[in-house]
């Protein structure tokens, strides 16, 4: 019985992800270059890139 009483206080909180991951714009999700025989250099074979949600910029001289 105690397992459900358990069960019953977990809360689920959701987590806004870092990053995403996108179909690889080099090789086309494919993983190589030339018809197979080299691999890709942007996604290293994977096919995706992980692309981060937010982005910081600055200017130039704002050191902030």
């Amino acid at each position: 019985m105690d397992g459900q009483k358990d069960k019953e206080n977990l809360s689920v909180k959701e987590v806004e992800p870092e990053v995403i991951a996108q179909k690889c714009p080099v090789c086309n999700g494919f993983g190589t270059l030339k018809y197979g025989q080299k691999t890709c250099q942007a996604c290293d074979g994977k096919g995706y890139i992980l692309v981060p949600l937010k982005l910081h910029f600055t200017k130039e001289g704002n050191n902030e």
